[in-house]
């Protein structure tokens, strides 16, 4: 009989094989379940997709992209204007064809949707995101004020008078879907009346020169000169007007952290001289990102 002093301790019973390997894919997906496989900031100089049916936040956008030291691809209509709208940004950028849209989306670490007026089409966005990269890192979408309060707010529940609300809804429906399936983060960025984009921090005086529309252009004037501050509101809880150059910045800086992935921010207008500072936007998401999503 031996003493509990030299008995040899039991060796554990091995957990049975189909076991441990439901166990080890459970841990493997339970990342991408919880949207933080990829939660990380994109890493300066990777591709950027910019996607958009026309207007000028397209270009500003790549233009700060390029900026910020990403390698931004924009497909445009007319590659000779956008080109010269780029400016000193060119050599940065690759402006490309429409018809090569899906070697784009193949090739990004990040894709972004920014329409101004009109809005894409689930389908569009599901054969989009059906081409993405295995390695795509980000998904930015610009969306609009009221696309959740299209049913109990009567101002939004007339704007909706034609659906448009409700294809924007459908959108984000999509973008949040792939997010579910993939573990890839999306942000929405919701922007209300569109304003300025020009002067020092924009595209200069070309969206006024090109501005056929006398009164919007003095208002956009009016507003690039005084109203570049910006404050980000989580939720669709916001109503009134977005710079578009608070909105490209926003776009831009929501790739540099991990605490815009899977927000939902609404993108205010503020009065202000000058547009905040990377680390100010910084600040501006960990702030306004709902506790849980911030690292």
């Amino acid at each position: 009989r031996t003493s509990p002093k030299d008995r040899r301790p039991r060796a554990p019973r091995a957990m049975p094989r189909a076991l441990a390997l439901a166990a080890s894919l459970a841990l493997a997906a339970l990342p991408a379940a919880l949207g933080l496989s990829a939660a990380r900031a994109v890493a300066p100089g990777s591709p950027v997709t910019v996607f958009a049916p026309s207007g000028w936040l397209q270009v500003l956008v790549t233009r700060k992209l390029a900026d910020a030291g990403f390698a931004p691809i924009i497909p445009a209509q007319n590659i000779t204007l956008c080109e010269s709208l780029l400016g000193p940004a060119l050599p940065s950028c690759s402006v490309i064809p429409p018809s090569e849209w899906k070697a784009a989306a193949a090739s990004s670490a990040a894709i972004v949707t920014c329409p101004e007026d009109r809005t894409y089409a689930a389908a569009d966005l599901e054969e989009l995101y059906a081409e993405a990269s295995p390695a795509l890192q980000r998904i930015v979408m610009v969306s609009k004020f009221g696309v959740q309060r299209r049913k109990s707010d009567l101002r939004y529940a007339a704007m909706n008078f034609l659906g448009g609300l409700d294809k924007t809804a459908k959108a984000e429906d999509v973008v949040r879907s792939v997010t579910a399936s993939t573990g890839v983060p999306h942000t929405i960025l919701r922007a209300g009346k569109m304003m300025g984009g020009g002067g020092p921090f924009g595209l200069g005086t070309l969206t006024y020169d090109k501005n056929a529309d006398y009164d919007g252009m003095l208002k956009d004037r009016i507003f690039d000169a005084g109203t570049l501050g910006v404050e980000l509101r989580s939720g669709d809880v916001a109503d009134g007007q977005t710079g578009r150059v608070a909105l490209a910045d926003a776009i831009v800086q929501c790739l540099r952290t991990p605490a815009a992935a899977n927000a939902d921010l609404a993108v205010c207008a503020q009065r202000a001289k000058e547009p905040p500072t990377a680390e100010e936007y910084l600040a501006l998401f960990e702030a306004a990102a709902p506790a849980d999503l911030v690292p």
